[in-house]
């Protein structure tokens, strides 16, 4: 589909200068691109100029605001500052939504005076649905194993949690250290050090997954930040905030004797 983006080139607006102000209006904001278009899908990279300017005051705030039908208005940017004239760049990447709609980005210049004014860009969001590659047959072992015991979602791998840094482990096999369970008991929970939700699914169909059904079945969950009482068979959504990042897959749950090979065996799709 991204060859949509050449077929509609044409709605570039000339030159792309946008402005929803009289220079004799204060405060003054321009805002200028070379390669925003519509319609555009998620992930997608635009790079804005913002130019600010107040005749009778100065520049005291700089916000930038998206609005579409999933999330509602989300700041991207608030500002302060304390300038007659400025201007700076601000990369914008699209989000990852639901389902096909318009999408404003709202640009607000404020005085000291408590003046604003504002210019407002639209697009068409282009949902692009899509099969999800399947990473099969990982095994995540316990902390105690000495085997791989984490997961690393940007590497898609398995990985030793006392051999890399906190933020590069999305998710654990959690054993809590002060409980009163047989320390050989596989806890069946997993955490996470990277901020990363997850949602139990029942009866997500993961032979079938898509970047749409993901999309919609995650946004709907309930997000929690620990996934407990895992068994074989479960979906898992997993995801940060509001952005869906994958599924996953429970083919065995393994709490054999002692905790040597206590572990977990598990497919993935994730959405690229």
């Amino acid at each position: 589909m991204k060859h949509l983006y050449l077929f509609i080139a044409f709605l570039i607006l000339c030159g792309l200068i946008f402005g929803g102000c009289k220079e004799e209006t204060d405060p003054v904001i321009l805002v200028t691109s070379d390669n925003f278009v519509s319609p555009m899908q998620a992930d997608c990279h635009v790079r804005f100029k913002i130019e600010a300017k107040s005749p009778k005051s100065t520049i005291s705030r700089i916000e930038i605001k998206e609005y579409s039908s999933d999330y509602g208005y989300r700041i991207l940017k608030d500002t302060l500052l304390n300038e007659t004239n400025t201007f700076f760049y601000v990369e914008y990447t699209t989000p990852v939504l639901s389902k096909n709609q318009e999408v404003q980005l709202i640009f607000i210049a404020y005085n000291n005076k408590k003046e604003k004014n504002s210019v407002s860009l639209r697009f068409d969001y282009l949902f692009e649905d899509e099969l999800l590659i399947e990473y099969s047959s990982y095994t995540m072992y316990t902390l105690k194993s000495g085997k791989p015991d984490g997961f690393s979602i940007s590497s898609k791998q398995v990985v030793y949690s006392n051999e890399v840094t906190l933020d590069n482990i999305d998710f654990y096999s959690y054993q809590n250290p002060d409980t009163l369970l047989d320390p050989n008991l596989l806890q069946r929970t997993w955490k996470s050090f990277t901020g990363l939700n997850f949602v139990k699914f029942k009866g997500y169909d993961y032979s079938k997954a898509t970047r749409k059904s993901l999309t919609e079945s995650y946004l709907s969950g309930i997000k929690l930040p620990t996934a407990a009482d895992i068994e074989t068979d479960d979906i898992i959504l997993i995801g940060f905030g509001d952005t869906p990042k994958g599924v996953i897959k429970l083919i065995g749950v393994f709490d054999e004797e002692n905790y040597t090979n206590d572990r977990y065996v598990f497919s993935a799709k994730f959405i690229e």
